[in-house]
């Protein structure tokens, strides 16, 4: 994904933090540490969090309810509608988010408390590449709201699409914005 941000907007002054967590059952640092290989540039700078504090974090105090919004947006019969009944019984630290781009405009105030993004991605669901697609990041994502019913999409629309409404297409007006990936 942060691949194709530097391929689209090669001279875009950003910079793209990765936090790396342990969701699936073959997720450990070692495979964090492969896939972080493959992105070699400078503005990026990648975490591996195996307590999963960042997607804690976010979930508790960015977006507090996120799986309840996302359980009353979607109708009982919507395939997803039983695993987010059983999400917002969970707590941040067992159900933090994950699979989810942050974007911050540059001057952010960092503190103790995490500042909202001023956009951001969320995938809810994968289900690959479908007719022969050569992407294998289509799924379900939600963007700056978790109301509406998710869209049918893919990771590098999404993630262009933000980018080229966020980075000024001149380049003496570009300022610095934090990507973040939760």
């Amino acid at each position: 994904m942060a691949r194709a941000v530097f391929e689209d907007f090669p001279d875009a002054d950003v910079s793209v933090s990765i936090v790396w967590v342990a969701m699936l059952r073959n997720d450990d640092e070692t495979t964090a540490g492969v896939a972080s290989a493959v992105l070699t540039d400078a503005r990026v700078h990648q975490f591996y969090d195996p307590m999963r504090l960042v997607g804690g974090a976010y979930a508790e105090h960015v977006f507090p309810g996120w799986a309840e919004q996302t359980r009353s947006a979607l109708p009982p019969p919507y395939r997803l509608f039983d695993r987010f009944r059983s999400c917002s019984d969970r707590t941040p630290d067992t159900h933090p988010l994950w699979d989810m781009v942050l974007f911050y405009d540059r001057g952010v105030e960092w503190s103790d408390q995490i500042p909202r993004p001023t956009r951001w991605i969320k995938q809810l669901a994968f289900y690959g590449s479908r007719n022969g697609e050569t992407s294998t990041s289509s799924g379900l994502f939600y963007r700056d709201d978790f109301s509406p019913r998710p869209v049918g999409s893919d990771w590098f629309v999404e993630l262009r699409t933000v980018m080229s409404q966020m980075v000024p297409h001149e380049p003496e007006a570009q300022e610095t914005m934090r990507v973040g990936v939760p």
